[in-house]
């Protein structure tokens, strides 16, 4: 079944698809390269649903729906009467709770964003980061267009509070370097929120596609790594700091000398580590 064959399978907006291999995406890119709509979102696990962060962590603490009403708004005021005196929070001229929102997301905060990517390679990364297989044996790839959505969402938020709002956030900050290796955007969403359900009843009756998961098969992780690499996509690229260069030698360790048609022990014989050499101590002998 070519790439062509597999757009066709939306309905009411929302398409699934489910690929035998790496080399059925690499045929769909072609889609999305010509839409520079899209943007992308990697799970680890086909069965995780587009859920915050915040949500998850409620969850985990023992609260469940129908969430208490003062969560949002207190949590974020913790976090930004915390903030004082570790980082500069001059207010931006508009959109200042999205940017420390937007802070928190990359640092540990539950927060009510999701994170998306522009390119379709960062999200197969994350997709396939986590070496731990996943339950359904499947990582995904969630393809959401942005303008057929702000379309809807403008609709959806006419009259309702910022809490209750489903929108993009794409804050002007230079507080979170990872916003640009990550090329990202985030998705603001309400307590309680379904992403899918919410795209199949506003886009109901839809023959085109505007939110897309696609699933691979996790035996297709070390191939996708090593692609990604090629592409100077890795930890080190998406995080631009010392978790990253931490994440790209775990990763390297892991390609060099996974089983396949290279043998690992060949390795140290054909690129020898130089020995280190006694330059730097006699210079002061």
């Amino acid at each position: 079944m070519g790439a062509a064959d597999r757009i066709v399978q939306a309905q009411d907006g929302v398409a699934d698809l489910r690929l035998d291999s790496l080399d059925h995406l690499w045929e769909l890119t072609g889609h999305f390269a010509q839409d520079p709509g899209f943007v992308f979102r990697g799970h680890a696990s086909s069965e995780w649903s587009l859920e915050t962060t915040l949500e998850r962590h409620l969850r985990r603490i023992g609260c469940e729906p129908p969430y208490p009403a003062d969560a949002y708004a207190r949590h974020y005021w913790n976090f930004l009467r915390t903030l004082r005196g570790r980082v500069p929070c001059t207010p931006p001229a508009e959109g200042f709770d999205d940017a420390i929102w937007a802070l928190g997301q990359h640092h540990g905060l539950a927060t009510p964003l999701l994170d998306w990517t522009h390119s379709i390679y960062v999200a197969l990364y994350f997709a396939f980061a986590d070496d731990a297989p996943p339950a359904t044996g499947e990582c995904a790839v969630w393809a959401l267009h942005t303008e057929g959505f702000r379309a809807q969402m403008d609709l959806h938020n006419h009259g309702k509070d910022y809490e209750a709002q489903f929108a993009f956030v794409d804050p002007y900050t230079d507080q979170n370097p990872r916003l640009l290796s990550q090329a990202a955007i985030f998705t603001r969403q309400p307590l309680g929120f379904d992403l899918a359900q919410w795209a199949r009843e506003h886009f109901a009756g839809e023959r085109l596609t505007y939110l897309y998961r696609i699933q691979l098969p996790f035996s297709e992780r070390l191939r996708a790594l090593a692609h990604l690499r090629l592409m100077n996509i890795s930890g080190a690229s998406v995080f631009p700091d010392l978790l990253g260069a931490s994440l790209a030698s775990n990763e390297w360790l892991e390609l060099t000398y996974r089983p396949g048609p290279r043998e690992a022990a060949s390795w140290p014989a054909r690129y020898p580590v130089p020995a280190p050499t006694r330059a730097s101590t006699t210079a002061h002998e």
